[in-house]
C-alpha cells in the first residue's frame, strides 16, 4: 500500500539544517583517517621526486593535497544536492510484505526486522495534518535508530496508514511499535563511531606500509662476500644516481645498509602491528559503549 505526501508539506517534516549537517559530519569524520593516509602517501611520493630533481620545496608538495580535497568536495557537493533535493521532492511510503520502501516502485526496501516504531502525532497549528515518524535501523543495529517522517491528511490517509500497519503486525507478527499521540523522544546524542580505533588502525597501516618493504628488501638479497660492497645487487632495477650516492655516503657497504633496513623495517612492522591491534580493541570497546548507551531508556 502506497502513501504519498506533496512536496509543499516538507516544511512540517524536513530535518533541520543543523541536524542534517551534524549527521553528515559524523560520516565525514570517518573518512578523515583514510584521506590522511592517502594524502601522506602522495606527499611522500612528491617529496621523493622533488628531492631527486633538486627541486624540493614545501610549495611543490601542495599537489599531494589535491586527492583528499577532491574527495571532500565531491562528498560535500553530493550531500548538499541530496539535502536540497529531499526538501523539494514529494515523500512516499510504500508498505510491502517484505518491508518498507520510500519509493513508489518498492525499490530498496527496509526489512520489517529493522523497523523499530511508528510515531503518530498532531502538527501544532495544523489541524488538517498529522505527522508520522518511522524509526528504523540501517545496515547495522548499533546506536540510535534512524528517523524518517511524512505528513498525512488526518481524515482519511492517516487512519488508513494506521489500519495497514495494524494489519501487517497481525498477519506477519511483526515486532515494531505504533505510538500514537505521544511526544517523539529526543534522539540520543551520538558521537562519530570508532574514531579512535580508526586512527590507530590507519597509523598502524602506515607503519606497516613503510616497514614491510624495508624488511622484505633486506631479507630478499644475498649478502655476497663480506668484504665486497655489492651495491649493484641491492635492489632490482635502477635506483638512481643521486640515491645511490646518498646511500654510499651514509653506509660503508651494502651489508650495513641491509642490516639497518632489517632493523628499521622490523621495528616499524612490530609497531604497526601493535597499532592495528590497539585500534581493533579500541574500536570494539567504543562499539560496546555505543550499544550500551543505545539500550538505556530515554526519559526525554
Amino acid at each position: 500500500m502506497i502513501f504519498e505526501q506533496p512536496a509543499n508539506l516538507n516544511r512540517f517534516v524536513a530535518e533541520p539544517v543543523s541536524s542534517f549537517w551534524a549527521k553528515r559530519w559524523d560520516f565525514l569524520r570517518i573518512l578523515v583517517p583514510l584521506l590522511a593516509f592517502v594524502t601522506f602517501c602522495f606527499v611522500e611520493l612528491l617529496a621523493w621526486q622533488l628531492w631527486d630533481r633538486d627541486q624540493f620545496n614545501l610549495l611543490g608538495l601542495a599537489p599531494g593535497l589535491l586527492p583528499a580535497a577532491i574527495v571532500l568536495g565531491f562528498v560535500l557537493t553530493w550531500n548538499a544536492l541530496g539535502f536540497f533535493g529531499d526538501r523539494h521532492a514529494r515523500r512516499t511510503l510504500n508498505l510491502l510484505e517484505s518491508g518498507v520502501s520510500f519509493h513508489a516502485d518498492g525499490t530498496a526496501p527496509i526489512p520489517w526486522s529493522k523497523v523499530v516504531a511508528f510515531w503518530g502525532e498532531d502538527i501544532p497549528g495544523e489541524p488538517q495534518w498529522s505527522r508520522v515518524t518511522m524509526e528504523y535501523f540501517g545496515w547495522r543495529k548499533t546506536g540510535p535508530p534512524l528517523r524518517w517522517a511524512m505528513a498525512l491528511e488526518k481524515r482519511e490517509l492517516y487512519p488508513a496508514l494506521l489500519s495497514e500497519l495494524d494489519r501487517m503486525r497481525q498477519i506477519q507478527r511483526l515486532g515494531f511499535r505504533v505510538e500514537l499521540d505521544k511526544h517523539l523522544p529526543t534522539p540520543l546524542a551520538t558521537t562519530s563511531p570508532l574514531m579512535l580505533g580508526m586512527w590507530l588502525t590507519v597509523a598502524g597501516m602506515l607503519l606497516l606500509f613503510h616497514g614491510a618493504p624495508l624488511l622484505l628488501a633486506s631479507l630478499g638479497h644475498s649478502h655476497g662476500n663480506p668484504g665486497q660492497p655489492d651495491w649493484v645487487n641491492l635492489w632490482p632495477g635502477e635506483i638512481g644516481t643521486k640515491a645511490m650516492g646518498f646511500l654510499k655516503a651514509h653506509f660503508s657497504n651494502a651489508a650495513e645498509l641491509r642490516s639497518r633496513m632489517a632493523q628499521v623495517g622490523g621495528a616499524l612492522c612490530v609497531l604497526g602491528a601493535a597499532f592495528c591491534v590497539a585500534g581493533n580493541l579500541a574500536g570494539r570497546r567504543q562499539q560496546d559503549e555505543r550499544q550500551n548507551s543505545a539500550s538505556l531508556p530515554n526519559n526525554s
